[in-house]
């Protein structure tokens, strides 16, 4: 394959990559789709890839919508804000990270589409399911189902974008993705919360679980199984397992600092998502319908154009300046903390929603990028598996995030200790984040080439 991502040979020369469950032959001609090639980085790919944006933005939808519910939950079940803390995050995290190493093995060996498929349709129905919860012991269970179900779709959607989109481009791919998180938080925000002014917060999980089921119909037969590696270079191709792929990860310097600032990240991103609702339920008196409705477009906006610019500016700099996408990073966490100030101790509600925009966009940044450098640094076989191996260590982190916030609000003696707990998160924890980036510079030139050693 030649530098600028075309077949040496001509469009229609053979197809030489092994056999794999799901791919074309080897030897055969350029696979189609509606009589015109698949080719990495353009036409069917971007569609795929938009494909793979909405089954994002349904994972978080249906993951954060109990986040804009909490106020009613807890009023209706009794519970501790302490509890609230372990549904929205322990509760979630733990089986979540333990469910991701298995599953991104089989999406690894795997069809990645039936992989994402099933997954889908499990966190679906566990998502309905929370709408029949009549205690916190039903409630948890059903979030253990959410947790397990979300857990394979990011790894095998990983996998397929570096499949289906060549290096100098997968920074901006995976960022594109990225935004549907933040699209999947305002759909579930404003959903969420015009749903419970209507039917009530049971009806608003059971709504909005079940459309799930549709689009993961709809990823069977739309999107294709491209060969693995079909987007890099020509290279010998062999199976790892999964300690393989785990050592092989850590063994890099670059990939520790960058999953302990992904960590990092994770625990404030998590408890920011938790408990930012309830914090302007408490602090501002804004009940969920009406905050639904403000800060649902404030987070699409902020956090999807945070994501996209971060993997536009990386792809673009990243031949020139290789390091340019920790630097981006470290930045974002940083300039996310005085904007966060300002949105927790505003005396107007509405100003400060208008700085969750641009906090959101800071701490976005980073996702493209450091997602970029986890899939580059590792062969075409170990994608999902290297992003389930990162995801494990960030999310078992990030989970921590909302139950700290949940028990420092029951044990802290001031006016609004959520204001407080929200506060000592963000500083700590963003500046860490951003510190743990710029470690991760030192060595990422020669780490990123280490992938070669594995068939020496």
């Amino acid at each position: 394959m030649g530098d600028d991502g075309t077949r040496e040979g001509g469009e229609n020369a053979p197809v030489t990559y092994r056999e794999d469950p799901g791919q074309w032959k080897p030897g055969s001609v350029r696979p189609r789709f509606c009589g015109s090639p698949i080719f990495p980085g353009h036409g069917y790919s971007y569609l795929v890839l938009c494909v793979l944006t909405l089954v994002y933005t349904f994972n978080y939808m249906d993951r954060q919508v109990i986040s804009i519910l909490l106020p009613p939950i807890q009023e209706d079940l009794n519970l501790s804000d302490t509890q609230l803390g372990f549904l929205t995050g322990i509760t979630f995290t733990l089986f979540f990270a333990v469910a991701c190493l298995p599953l991104s093995r089989l999406a690894d060996t795997w069809y990645r589409k039936i992989v994402l498929s099933a997954c889908m349709v499990v966190w679906s129905a566990t998502t309905s399911a929370s709408g029949l919860s009549y205690n916190f012991t039903q409630l948890a269970f059903a979030r253990i189902g959410t947790g397990i179900g979300e857990a394979g779709c990011t790894p095998a959607a990983h996998s397929l974008i570096g499949d289906y989109f060549p290096v100098h481009k997968r920074a901006f791919a995976l960022s594109f993705y990225s935004m549907g998180m933040y699209v999947g938080f305002g759909l579930g925000f404003a959903l969420g919360g015009l749903l419970n002014s209507l039917y009530g917060w049971r009806m608003a999980f059971i709504i909005l679980g079940s459309p799930g089921i549709i689009v993961a119909l709809f990823v069977l037969l739309l999107v294709k199984e491209p060969p693995r590696g079909f987007s890099d270079p020509k290279e010998a191709r062999m199976e790892y397992s999964f300690l393989t792929v785990a050592k092989f990860l850590f063994s890099m310097p670059t990939i520790r600092w960058v999953c302990l600032g992904m960590g990092a990240h994770a625990f404030t991103g998590m408890a920011f998502s938790a408990w930012i609702p309830t914090f302007f339920f408490r602090v501002h008196g804004m009940p969920p319908e009406e905050l639904g409705q403000w800060i649902s477009w404030i987070l699409m906006i902020g956090g999807s154009s945070g994501a996209i610019l971060g993997g536009w500016v990386s792809s673009h700099l990243r031949p020139t300046y290789p390091r340019v996408r920790l630097w981006i990073s470290a930045l974002g966490q940083w300039l996310s903390v005085p904007f966060t100030v300002i949105v927790l101790f505003a005396t107007n509600k509405k100003v400060a929603l208008l700085f969750l925009m641009p906090t959101y966009l800071c701490f976005m940044l980073y996702i493209g990028p450091v997602i970029a450098i986890v899939q580059e640094s590792v062969p075409a076989e170990m994608r999902a598996t290297a992003t389930a191996v990162a995801t494990f260590f960030f999310t078992i982190l990030g989970g921590l995030g909302p139950q700290a916030v949940g028990i420092t609000n029951d044990h802290l003696n001031v006016s609004h200790p959520i204001r407080w707990s929200l506060l000592g998160t963000a500083v700590l924890m963003d500046t860490l984040a951003g510190i743990f980036f710029l470690l991760g510079m030192k060595h990422m030139i020669q780490d990123l080439k280490r992938k070669t050693t594995l068939w020496d």
